[in-house]
């Protein structure tokens, strides 16, 4: 392998880590009204977006013509019972029927998101942050070399 996969994967973790934040921030920047009602039965809780889908699809009826559906759904933890009692709550809705809701709870999910969070950071630092070893200086070669006495004898011997 030439490396070029490695220097692609190395970008993965920015990418992670950056996903969760983003989808967040989608969530509270747009607001969903057909959420907002779900979210009614859990008072004291704010809902953060974890995850989203959305999109449309039209087809061609024989003898009519296109009808288009779109479709939305995002997964949703609550802070701060993420902490006590977590569970994933799944908003989905298609056209303007009303909203579908599934709970699921989400020790097992929380675990391996964990993992998975704590991997990225740690391929994180060890490819982008800490100081790779033929670039670290070792105190001891440093002293060894100008505690030398050859030097104080034949300056240019050893150049």
């Amino acid at each position: 392998m030439d490396g070029s996969f490695l220097n692609w994967l190395k970008h993965v973790p920015w990418l992670f880590l950056s996903a969760l934040p983003a989808a967040a921030l989608y969530g509270f920047l747009f607001p969903w009204p057909a959420a907002d009602q779900v979210f009614s039965r859990y008072p004291d809780q704010t809902p953060i977006v974890i995850a989203f889908t959305f999109g449309s699809k039209s087809t061609k009826r024989p003898g009519t013509d296109w009808v288009t559906s779109k479709h939305e759904t995002r997964s949703y933890v609550l802070v701060p019972s993420i902490f006590t009692n977590p569970k994933i709550i799944t908003v989905s809705q298609v056209d303007d029927r009303a909203p579908v809701v599934s709970e699921s709870g989400a020790w097992v999910e929380l675990i391996a998101f964990a993992a998975a969070f704590g991997f990225a950071v740690f391929s994180l630092w060890y490819y982008w942050l800490r100081t790779p070893t033929e670039y670290r200086v070792d105190p001891e070669k440093i002293r060894a070399f100008y505690d030398r006495s050859s030097l104080k004898a034949d300056p240019g011997a050893n150049v």
